[in-house]
């Protein structure tokens, strides 16, 4: 299963039913996800933030090692961190990714039902279960937020739920997907693969964790 969550563990995307042979790099081509990025569906086009005293204009995923490392959607932690801000970053960055590591440790834990083997069910039984699991698992993780005034940081609000759950951003119909390929081509990878933007995102995230931990 594919998920997006954040730092409460709430779980804005799932994408489930892929085979389990396929890696990381596989299951990231076939996801809805991916797809709605691809044809600029997904994320909102006015997103603007400032870091560090750079501007930019589109969202990013914290990833680990398997992800390509020239596309700007995908921040990664760095390979061969020598100085101290470069060490501090890659802290920061590996605690964060280990949300999603958590929610799969949570959803396993809170419902039994997702470790019992499923040779029986049929696909559409296995996705009603993992939906359902998953459903419930956001009701939790908001009735929890009702007596939170703020996390901070993590706590996306509530307001949004019921736009996310629907899945209006991900969910890719028939025609939308021939639509994404003759948009897209053969070069799928243009429309967000840039090394330059990446690794200027990277630079200011590392000098910004940098002042903010030297103050």
């Amino acid at each position: 299963m594919e998920v997006i969550c954040d730092l409460d563990l709430y779980i804005w995307h799932f994408y489930f039913g892929l085979p389990g042979m396929l890696n990381d790099i596989d299951i990231m081509w076939l996801s809805p996800l991916m797809n709605s990025i691809k044809i600029g569906r997904f994320p909102p086009k006015n997103v603007k933030y400032t870091i560090d005293g750079q501007e930019f204009d589109w969202l990013y995923f914290l990833a680990d090692g398997v992800y390509p490392r020239n596309f700007k959607i995908f921040i990664s932690t760095l390979l061969n961190a020598s100085s101290k801000k470069d060490k501090l970053f890659c802290k920061m960055q590996e605690g964060a990714r280990k949300c999603v590591e958590r929610v799969f440790a949570v959803l396993f834990k809170r419902f039994g039902i997702l470790n019992v083997p499923g040779r029986l069910w049929s696909e559409q039984e296995m996705g009603y279960v993992i939906k359902t699991c998953v459903i419930l698992h956001n009701m939790c993780i908001k009735e929890r937020r009702r007596n939170i005034v703020g996390d901070g940081v993590g706590g996306l609000r509530e307001d949004r739920i019921e736009r996310e759950l629907s899945g209006r951003y991900t969910n890719l119909k028939t025609h939308e997907k021939k639509e994404m390929l003759e948009a897209i081509g053969n070069r799928p990878s243009e429309l967000y693969d840039d090394i330059d933007e990446c690794e200027r995102l990277t630079n200011a995230l590392i000098e910004n964790l940098s002042k903010l931990y030297d103050n």
